[in-house]
């Protein structure tokens, strides 16, 4: 469906271009954007937009291939390059516990465990996909530096320093992920140990439901593990703290480059400036998305200790 899709724009740009397609590609050295439009892919929108120009719409390469699972690559000898991703075979993960419960064990420990085992099953695949996508990432990254190594002038150079930018950033929102998916599975498995250790260290029968909210203390399996997700919650709050600092200092930098634009002293700084200010827009929605993902797992780990707590009113 999102070949289909990706083949109608694609096409209905070729098809207003004409026979002169090829030189208007030539002709747009200096040419100024005229307008954005969105783009959908499968009914989704994009986060990148298509730029007119010469009443021409020229879609964005990178994500149009990221909604299509496509690789895309850029040579000075063949140009940008869109190709399908080969995914390496990879053993999956279990998808069921693979614990021998015991038979005196309360419903609420074989929910804990199960949940646990399926969390650690999410963060193997999020270790995965991180690791490829910074490898990814990190390919461009070189290209990238390589363009504003060979910048020939000041417009190209602070275009390639924005894009070098913006892929760095990229870069350390992906390794943020993989390193909290990495910090997941040892503090699951660590929760996991604890309930199958009360029933190994004695013999009693468990703890009823009733009886268990009628404790005035906290079990040190519960305890430990609010613990290990407060201290989640902590790296979390400070990495958003950190992203709010980053989002200052663009929105400053942006509304410089707004006032060097309407000074422009010319067609070319006009251009200029107008491509930082469309980079450092890109960097702070980028930081906004990044907010977004922490917040989400702070307010989930806040809902967890909750429901833990909850057991002991």
């Amino acid at each position: 469906m999102k070949k289909i899709i990706i083949s109608f724009v694609m096409g209905a740009v070729l098809a207003t271009a004409g026979s002169v397609y090829a030189e208007d590609i030539k002709s747009l050295i200096g040419k100024s954007v005229q307008d954005e439009v969105n783009v959908k892919v499968d009914g989704a929108l994009l986060d990148k937009k298509a730029v007119v120009i010469d009443g021409l719409s020229y879609l964005p390469v990178r994500a149009i291939g990221d909604a299509l699972d496509m690789n895309v690559s850029y040579s000075a000898k063949t140009g940008v390059e869109l190709k399908p991703k080969v995914t390496k075979k990879v053993e999956q993960p279990q998808t069921e516990p693979t614990i021998d419960f015991p038979k005196t064990m309360t419903p609420e420990d074989i929910v804990n465990i199960k949940t646990s085992e399926e969390q650690i099953i999410i963060s193997e695949k999020g270790i995965l996909k991180y690791t490829e996508k910074i490898k990814e990432l990190e390919v461009e990254l070189k290209v990238a530096e390589t363009k504003l190594s060979v910048a020939a002038d000041q417009y190209e150079k602070q275009t390639a320093e924005m894009n070098v930018l913006s892929i760095k950033e990229s870069i350390k929102g992906a390794k943020i992920s993989l390193q909290s998916a990495k910090d997941d599975i040892p503090l699951q498995q660590a929760f996991i140990e604890k309930i199958k250790k009360k029933y190994e260290e004695t013999k009693e029968e468990p703890i009823a439901t009733e009886t268990l909210k009628e404790l005035k203390t906290m079990t040190p399996a519960d305890a430990e593990y609010i613990k290990g997700i407060e201290k989640q919650i902590e790296i979390a709050q400070n990495r958003i703290n950190e992203q709010l600092t980053n989002i200052r200092e663009y929105e400053l930098s942006l509304t410089s480059v707004e006032k060097s634009l309407s000074t422009a002293a010319n067609q070319a700084n006009s251009e200029a400036y107008t491509r930082n200010i469309i980079e450092l827009k890109k960097l702070i929605a980028l930081k906004k998305n990044l907010i977004l993902v922490d917040q989400s797992v702070i307010d989930s780990s806040k809902e967890t200790i909750t429901k833990i707590k909850a057991k002991y009113e």
